[in-house]
Parts: C-alpha cells; structure tokens; sequence
C-alpha cells in the first residue's frame, strides 16, 4: 500500500443547507449535494436550483468544492430537462457530478465535455479494468468505488489507475451490493435507482422456518479505529454517508472524522512510523464508541474492508437506528474547525471627493485586494463627524461569517459625514467584489460555455414507434442447472444457451468441450453468463480457459465486461447494466455491446421510444423467468451459521406471505435474491413486436425437467400468437404496464 502525500479529502453529505453549513464548520473539505432533480436521495431535503448557485458560491468562497449527485437513471423524456439543469449548475461553478446512468455520461460527453464527471457507487465499478474502460470514453475525473471492496482490492485498483479513487468510511450500508437492486422496485415501484428506496430490506422476513427477524439488515460502517489503514490504500477522497441525517450528525462525524483523517495522515508522512502505522494510531480515550453511541444500527462494522466477512455485519435481531441528537449536538459544537478569514480595510474619506474602500485578505497562498469608489460625495461635518468606531461597526457587517474585519485604517482630511446608509453601500459593493476575488484565488472558475441548448433539442419531442409485426423471432435460454441441457437442446425452436458460469467452472477442459460439442451438433449457440459480482483480485482464468469452447458472453457488470471485450467473442449486457435511455444505448454500443438486454424498470411505451431507429435485432426481452432483485455479497445461510459450501436455493418469505428464492453462489461466495414472482410477457407478443424487438430470452431457476418442457412450448405457442398465459398459476408482468416512478 502506497501512501497518496497528497491530501486526503474529506467528503461530507449535504442534504440540506443547515447540514452544509455543519459539515464546513467541522472541517469538511468538499460537499456532495442532491439537487431538486436526479439524485438518488429524492426523499431528502434537497436543494433547489438557486439555493445550489448560492451554495457553490458559499463553499467555494471557503476554498471547499461541491459535487452534485446525478445519480439515477433518466428517462428519455426527461433529457430537456437535465440539459437544462445540468448546463445551468455547470455554469454556476458546481466542481463535479456524480453520475450513475451510462445515458448522462454519454450526454455530458457530448455536451459538457469540460465538466468534471465522478463515477457513482451504484454503477459497481469494482476492478481497475473497468475504471480504464470507462475512462477511455469519457472524462472522469474520479471513481467511488462500491462499499464491498476490501482495502487490497482498493488499493491494487488504485495502483492500477491513474484516476482519483474515492471510498465510503462512514454510513449506512445496503445488503444489496452498490447498485445491483431491484427489490423496492419489484415490490413497489419505487426504484432505488431512481432515488426512491423504500427499504424492504429494513423489513422481517422469515428464513428457513426461523421466527420474524431482519436478515437483510446491515448496521452501520464505521471506520475511524483504522483510518491508517484505508488512507494508505491510495484514495484521494474518504466519504461520509447521511444526506437523510440531520446538520448535527454530520457536524459530529465530520468533525471526528477530520480530527482522526489528520491524525492518521500525520503518521502516514513520517517515514519511521507509516510502516506499523497502526502501532502509533490510537483515539482519544473519550472518542472511543463514541460514533456508536451518536448512531448506530443495533452496533457497526467495518463493512468489508477486513479479509473474511463476518457474521456480525446484520443486524438480525433489530432494524432500528439509534439516533442520540443532544450527544450529536454536542459533539458538533466541540469541533469547528474552520476559522474565519481575517479581513484588513482601508477607508479613505475625504470632504468633496468620492469615498473610497479597499478591502484585503490572504487566501490559498494569494493576497487578495479590491478597491471601490462611492457614489455619494463626502460632506464636511456640521458638528460632531464620523468616528472610527462608527464607521468599524459599519464595515465588519460583511454578510458572512466566513469574512471577519481584523485591522481598519481611516484616512480622513478632518471631521466628515456620510449617511449610514451610504457607507453601508460601499460596504456592501466591496464585499461582493471581494468575495468574487477570493473564489478567484481558490482556484475556482465560474465562467464556462455551454452548448446551445436549441440547437441540440430543439423542439423535437418524443414519439411512440408504429413498426409493423414481425413473424420472425429467436428464443434463448438461460440455465443455472446443466441437468436442463438435454431437454432445453430437445426444443427445436431454442437459437442459444446462456449457461451460469459458476456452473460451467466447476467442470473440466474436457466435459466443457464435450457440451460445447454437443450443443453446436444441434445447430445452437453456448453462452457463458459470466458471475454477478467480478471484483479486483478475482482469478478470471477459470473463465477465459473456455474462451475456444464459447460463441459468446453474457456479462452483469463492468469489470466482467472490460475482462471479455477484448476476447473478440460478442458481448451480449444483461439487464442490470441499465439500458434505462438512448443514451445508455449509444454508451454500451460503444463498449463494444454486441447485444443489450431490455431494463426491467421500463414500460412499453419507453420500450417503443427506445428502440425507435434502433437495429432491434442487438437487444433482447426477458418474456419469462424470475427477476433479480438484488445481488448481495452477503450470505444467508453463513449469516445463520449453516454455510455448508453447496450452491443451492433457499427461500425468505416477507410479512405479507410473499416467498423470494435466493440462489447461493458458493463459488463467487454471494447470494443472488429473486422477485417472488416470476415474469411473464410471451403472450403479449402482438403488442411487444410494434417496437420489432425479435430476440427473447427465457430465464429458469428451480423448474424441473418436465416445467422446462411444457413452459417452452407454451412460449413458443404464446409468440406464435395461438397462447396465452392461463398455464401458469401466477405471475407478474414487471414494469411493461406501470413502469417506475
């Protein structure tokens, strides 16, 4: 691990203008924010359009950056409208935007190409080859890295990249791993990936006939005892989680944090001690569980950063948070870090000229002046004139805090006056300027161009596709279970297997090559549906051994992506890399995505836009099957203490009697947890052909042999149009009729 000399950021949550304040106050050195649009926290306070100009102003003013989350998926019909707010807050100074959706960074790249671009948590970024990827298509400055890396992984990604990394210290953490959610969307249309969790996994669920308990439930990361450790990784930037909190818990963690961060890096410069750095690292006797005792989710963990995963990250016996506000309150009055910034003046008041006011100050290395002039002449006083501590009282009001008047020299020829209300003027002229120069000096630039915003939209507007039926369709098939190889190959009308590689690495070169050879003797296609989670440090050459013996990949994440693009077999995306917007659709073509598989959080009416002058033979529906609904690194049965190294179903049920399989994938060790009803569109064929979309993927988990026969042929019936879904017993349609909000 390799020391980054350079300084650590402090990052803080601002959901609110009183939590921006806190966090600068404690010593944060940058702020992200959501805006009144496109941030993952929707149900926060979050800031409205002039509140973000006037708090980009207020931080930069203080030398401390802002970052503006875009970190959702967008809608094609709302493009105009981040154009147009995207455009105005790049305008106004905002430093950078972190951002989720493949579509906003195609539209940044293409539009904003001079704004700073921080690649979201939730789009998984989880191995230096995925950071390289991406930056070879667009200008990122910055990657957060999901909370389920440990510290060698991020630090070999660090080594590996030149692009700033950034890590979570602080927070709530998701039983889903970083973006790879579906569930509060499934359950109840609100999609974490639109900002709007409603946290089913805080909910009791029921596991393997255990009474009501929170399996899903994570307690909170903490990481301040090992701070050494996590800054010796290589990050730039260590992120605080809580824009849902209130201004003193994060005055309080921001400020313990920024107490700790400088204590750690201080023993991280000394030569003779950043080796056994943790030897010479200790907290204060009174700040020691202090952070639990503020909050915490029945205790905390450090998350993943250690080696192995412990049992105690679930908080299975309680989901609720213990919030202590006087503690917190009192914490965040102990620690105020920033200092004001001393202000010298010099006033020139002279009977018959013009005043005149410069104003003085050293900021960021620079001193910094400005002069201003009056507009009222200076009047001879009739009787007693202004004193000096009139006009000292007058000029300290600087209209922030952050500005306090240190020195004030008055050059007078006599006895003058002026109004008050004169002076005020002057005052209040200077400032203003002043303030503009020390944003100046801190490096901060307010005046970019833009791009016309007619000339790229227009008043074009969104239209619904009329394409005509098509006759002719592909059906593949998606197996986790070799067993179904024989009866999937037995349906003549079945172009292609995906087949899960956890299954596929556990056999040998030759059992591979005898499959691959008994499939292309039926004239189809072998797939290899590559793992879930692919992370830094995992050993992909039991994957790349059946490279001769595959046609084709089916992969769930960027780093998996970035290992098989370069393999020149096609690249078929599954649906939870979000193909949510035309522009997330322009994005995968350009990492070389040969096939997109539909979203499942859009509607028909988004699927016809979509697909609109699209070739539709590159995309794929999943018309039957059961959805994801999160993939976790975490495990049930080892949360239970019944890991017995077998990949194999087990099931949850909800309080509402609803029944959720989850697949536990022993090989990669993560859990993948499906929706409790499976998905069926087969027999909506007549209208699903209007947007001409000719591939189609059936999906199945713990169907026998015999369900595999029967649900086959009544698909094919089904798109042949003489079906429709009366044989099965229950199902849903997803989104393709409501979509998400």
């Amino acid at each position: 691990m390799v020391f980054n000399n350079n300084k650590i950021e402090l990052l803080a949550p601002g959901g609110s203008i009183s939590s921006i304040n806190a966090a600068v106050n404690s010593g944060a050195d940058a702020v992200y924010v959501g805006g009144s649009s496109f941030s993952a926290r929707a149900s926060a306070d979050n800031l409205n359009d002039d509140e973000l100009i006037d708090i980009t102003n207020y931080l930069h003013l203080r030398g401390k950056r802002l970052y503006l989350a875009i970190n959702t998926l967008i809608k094609d019909s709302e493009m105009k409208a981040l154009y147009s707010y995207a455009t105005k807050m790049y305008e106004n100074g905002v430093d950078a935007f972190i951002v989720q959706d493949f579509g906003v960074m195609d539209f940044f790249d293409k539009y904003l190409p001079e704004a700073e671009i921080h690649i979201s948590t939730q789009m998984a970024v989880s191995g230096a080859k995925a950071v390289e990827m991406l930056k070879s298509y667009t200008n990122i400055k910055r990657v957060i890295l999901p909370r389920e890396l440990s510290l060698k992984q991020i630090s070999d990604i660090a080594e590996n990249t030149d692009i700033d990394i950034e890590c979570f210290a602080q927070g709530a953490l998701c039983y889903s791993y970083s973006g790879v959610c579906l569930m509060s969307s499934l359950i109840c249309e609100r999609s974490g990936n639109r900002g709007r969790c409603a946290q089913s996994c805080r909910l009791p669920y029921t596991y393997d006939k255990s009474k009501p308990e929170y399996p899903l439930s994570m307690k909170e990361l903490s990481s301040l005892d090992i701070l050494p450790l996590i800054i010796s990784t290589g990050i730039c930037s260590l992120k605080l989680e809580g824009r849902m909190r209130g201004h003193n818990y994060v005055g309080a963690i921001t400020g313990l944090y920024r107490k700790y961060v400088d204590r750690a890096c201080k023993i991280l410069s000394d030569d003779d001690k950043k080796k056994d750095s943790m030897n010479y690292y200790y907290l204060d006797k009174e700040d020691k569980g202090l952070l639990d005792r503020i909050f915490n989710r029945s205790g905390s963990t450090r998350s993943y950063f250690m080696p192995n995963i412990k049992y105690n990250m679930i908080s299975l016996n309680n989901s609720s948070a213990i919030f202590n506000e006087e503690l917190a309150s009192d914490v965040y009055k102990k620690y105020k870090f920033l200092k004001p910034l001393k202000i010298n003046a010099r006033i020139r008041l002279y009977a018959g000229n013009l005043p005149s006011l410069k104003l003085m100050c050293k900021t960021n290395g620079h001193n910094v002046m400005v002069n201003v002039s009056g507009e009222g002449m200076v009047d001879p006083a009739k009787s007693s004139g202004l004193s000096y501590d009139s006009i000292y009282k007058q000029l300290k009001k600087s209209d922030d805090e952050y500005l306090e008047l240190e020195g004030l020299d008055v050059d007078t020829s006599g006895d003058v006056f002026m109004p008050v209300s004169f002076l005020n003027s002057l005052r209040r002229k200077a400032y203003f300027l002043l303030k503009q120069e020390i944003i100046k000096a801190n490096g901060f630039n307010h005046q970019r161009a833009i791009s016309d915003y007619d000339s790229i939209f227009g008043n074009a507007v969104l239209e619904k596709s009329e394409n005509n039926v098509l006759n002719d369709f592909n059906i593949s098939v998606y197996i986790q279970n070799l067993d179904l190889v024989e009866v999937v190959l037995a349906s003549p009308f079945v172009k292609r297997l995906y087949i899960e590689a956890n299954e596929l690495i556990l056999l040998t070169n030759d059992d591979i090559s005898k499959l691959y050879k008994k499939i292309h003797e039926k004239g189809r296609e072998l797939y290899l549906a590559t793992p879930h989670i692919l992370e830094e440090g995992y050993d992909f050459s039991n994957l790349i051994r059946f490279d001769n013996m595959t046609d084709g990949y089916l992969v769930r994440n960027l780093q998996a992506l970035a290992i098989f693009n370069g393999l020149n077999k096609p690249i078929v995306s599954d649906y939870l890399l979000y193909g949510f917007n035309k522009g997330s659709v322009n994005y995968l073509k350009r990492l070389k995505v040969d096939r997109q598989t539909l979203s499942m959080e859009l509607n028909y009416a988004q699927i016809l836009n979509l697909l609109k002058n699209e070739e539709v033979e590159n995309f794929e529906m999943v018309i039957y099957g059961d959805v994801i609904a999160m993939v976790s690194k975490q495990c049930l049965k080892r949360t239970h203490n019944k890991c017995n190294d077998t990949s194999e179903i087990v099931y949850l049920n909800d309080r509402k009697g609803y029944r959720f399989a989850v697949k536990s994938n022993c090989t990669g060790c993560y859990n993948v947890i499906y929706n409790s009803r499976k998905i069926f569109l087969a027999d909506l064929y007549e209208k699903i052909a209007k947007a001409h979309i000719c591939n189609f993927r059936v999906d199945f988990l713990d169907e026998s042999a015999d369900d595999v026969k029967i649900i086959l042929d009544k698909i094919y019936l089904c798109l042949n149009n003489r079906a429709n879904g009366s044989f099965l017993k229950d199902y849903s349609r997803g989104h393709f009729n409501r979509g998400v909000i």
